[in-house]
């Protein structure tokens, strides 16, 4: 992070000549008496020509910005259809590799390990750098490791394969929602949200219906190099599509342009040069223990996490639990057995476009009964009912399927808790984007990663309750969790989400405000 004074243009790299007057930005920011103009030259060393300016990424139109949220989603989408898509093959997998299905578990999960550990990586690229960079190197690295994954029919490699996929994929993960920040205000935080997810939430669940398809006619190994030639496609339209959103990368990149606009520097080599100006002027120690940091600075992080971690770990139980019950209950086909995501898809595709638009809702009310501040606590309205839809859709679910009903009945409380489990994250997500703003994929990474380890182990022990409980009695169980715990930390955030998020504020992130 920039010192609070800023850095001067005389600190840019030799080489380059800086003009003797105050550029333009400066005299508006100044004139204007903007303190977000103001403060942003003080770190940066540069601003915008004013709240209207054209290439701030709040400004920029319509079309363009679904450009961007297209390319991001799409991303996103083949990040999680990644994670679940082998679910059809674990039998066969078991079968070609002689392994249980405890370790068969391990191999389709392995991956929600390599999202909490990418993230803390990618999180640091992109703040170094810029979200493009660290959006392309990261998923150039999941190609690589996916496409290696089912070689020589080791299991062993194929774990570990599968772990440095997972890494490369959480670009895409850690970056969505901190770009839609980049294009969004905080009061279209839920629009910004419905936009990103509109093929995200859909991954988890097709991702078992195009394995199944695919297992139909091919062999287990080509969902692997399915996945890595359509990604492929996808970072040759982001590399020409994709813009950089974060704004003090695109204020490093403007000061350079001033500062060099009568220097003899080489045209090709000002990217260069711009880049290694940011990266002078980050510092990659405090870049990659910020999310540390957060953990020991910033007690509301706790609540975030633990909220966060809780719907995780609870998801990926009910996604294995689902995987087996088709099967082994109702004896239905593997290709049958996957259609039943679709219920999955149902529930995430109404609170993605459904539900945003009634976050912001309640949020605009919230902002003009309090004078027209906003406040991150403003998204607790929203968050209780997923916590409430959560468990009655467990319980609706596990019930059904204890006492073997119609397919459309355990489908029908698969869906509701589905629906409250992306309300869940959807919410808390957003609380985190309002507190966070320009350090939030450090915080992203922080509270993913926990999450991503619960979304690791849970689903381990999981088949083993089900054995001992049943679907009945187990989902019960994790339902009363849900309810024990996370309706308290709703609480916690409503009555004094303000006064923990105070505690470690340092006094640029007040300035934020």
């Amino acid at each position: 992070m920039a010192s609070q004074e800023g850095v001067p243009l005389s600190s840019i790299p030799t080489g380059t000549v800086v003009h003797p007057s105050p550029p333009v930005d400066v005299e508006n920011a100044i004139d204007s008496g903007d303190a977000t103009l103001k403060r942003l030259f003080r770190r940066y060393g540069a601003t915008w020509d004013g709240p209207n300016d054209p290439h701030n990424p709040y400004n920029w139109n319509y079309p363009r910005r679904l450009r961007i949220a297209a390319v991001v989603s799409l991303g996103q989408f083949l990040a999680y259809m990644s994670a679940s898509m082998i679910a059809p093959a674990l039998v066969d997998i078991e079968n070609e590799l002689h392994i249980d299905a405890t370790t068969s578990q391990v191999v389709m999960l392995i991956t929600f390990l390599g999202f909490g550990i990418g993230e803390f990586a990618f999180a640091v690229l992109a703040e170094i750098f810029g979200r493009r960079p660290a959006w392309i190197v990261g998923n150039t690295w999941f190609i690589l490791w996916n496409a290696i994954a089912p070689s020589g029919n080791s299991t062993e490699l194929l774990i570990f394969a599968r772990l440095m996929a997972g890494i490369g994929a959480s670009v895409n993960i850690v970056l969505a929602f901190p770009v839609m920040q980049d294009l969004f205000h905080e009061e279209h935080r839920g629009l910004s949200i419905a936009i990103v997810s509109c093929l995200t939430y859909t991954g988890p669940a097709l991702g078992p219906i195009l394995g199944g398809i695919a297992m139909r006619y091919l062999r287990w190994q080509w969902i692997f190099w399915i996945l890595s030639i359509i990604n492929t496609g996808v970072v040759i339209i982001g590399y020409f599509l994709l813009e950089e959103t974060y704004t003090p990368s695109l204020l490093r990149h403007k000061r350079a342009a001033q500062a060099s606009t009568t220097s003899s520097t080489s045209p090709l080599w000002k990217p260069w040069q711009s880049m290694k100006a940011a990266q002078e002027e980050a510092s990659l120690t405090e870049c990659l223990f910020r999310p540390f940091q957060l953990y020991t600075t910033r007690p509301i992080i706790y609540v975030i996490t633990g909220l966060l971690a809780l719907d995780m770990g609870v998801y990926c139980v009910m996604l294995s639990s689902l995987a087996k019950l088709w099967t082994e209950r109702y004896h239905t086909s593997k290709f049958t057995s996957s259609l039943h995501y679709i219920a999955v898809a149902i529930g995430a595709t109404i609170n993605g476009q459904c539900g945003s638009w009634l976050m912001d809702r309640i949020y605009s009310v919230l902002k003009r009964r309090n004078k027209g501040v906003g406040q991150p606590e403003f998204r607790v309205p929203y968050l209780v009912p997923g916590l409430v839809l959560m468990p009655a859709g467990l319980v609706w679910y596990g019930w059904a399927a204890h006492h073997v009903l119609s397919w459309a009945m355990v489908d029908f409380g698969v869906g509701i808790f589905t629906l409250g489990s992306f309300t869940t994250a959807q919410a808390v997500n957003s609380y985190q984007l309002d507190e966070f703003k320009e350090y939030s994929a450090s915080a992203l990474a922080a509270t993913f990663l926990l999450q991503n380890v619960l979304g690791f182990l849970m689903p381990i022990w999981a088949p083993k309750m089900y054995e001992v409980l049943g679907y009945g009695w187990g989902n019960s169980l994790v339902a009363l969790v849900v309810v024990v715990v996370g309706l308290p930390m709703a609480a916690v955030l409503w009555f004094w989400g303000a006064k923990i998020r105070a505690m470690g504020r340092k006094e640029d992130e007040l300035e934020n405000e």
